[in-house]
């Protein structure tokens, strides 16, 4: 019995070394080896064509929006005179300041007088 078990182990390494053999013989291919492209030409004229094209349509893409953001009225709001309105409007938030002030005395007062 312990025969048949040591031929038996015996015929497990033989087939781990062969596996193992067998991998190492195989040739790994990465993927750029299998992909052989011709380097390319730095001085390629129709990729300088496309890249300048490209960045000239930039270019005027952003001379179109400069245009367009010059030609709004820029908004000022210390330019000039206050306007009548101005004043009516600083005149009523103090008017109202004032009477918030007043209701809120009032209320305290309320207060005060149920204690």
């Amino acid at each position: 019995m312990t025969k048949a078990i040591d031929v038996e182990n015996f015929i497990l390494a033989l087939d781990k070394k062969n596996a193992l053999e067998e991998r190492k013989s195989k040739k790994v291919t990465f993927r750029g080896e299998y992909k052989k492209e011709a380097p390319k030409d730095p001085f390629d004229l129709e990729g300088l064509q496309k890249v300048l094209q490209t960045m000239s349509n930039e270019m005027v893409n952003i001379k179109k929006q400069v245009a367009e953001t010059s030609s709004r009225k820029s908004y000022n709001p210390h330019k000039g005179d206050p306007s009548p309105n101005q004043n009516l409007k600083t005149e009523y938030q103090m008017l109202s300041h004032m009477w918030r002030k007043r209701k809120s005395q009032q209320l305290k007062n309320k207060v005060m007088t149920k204690r």
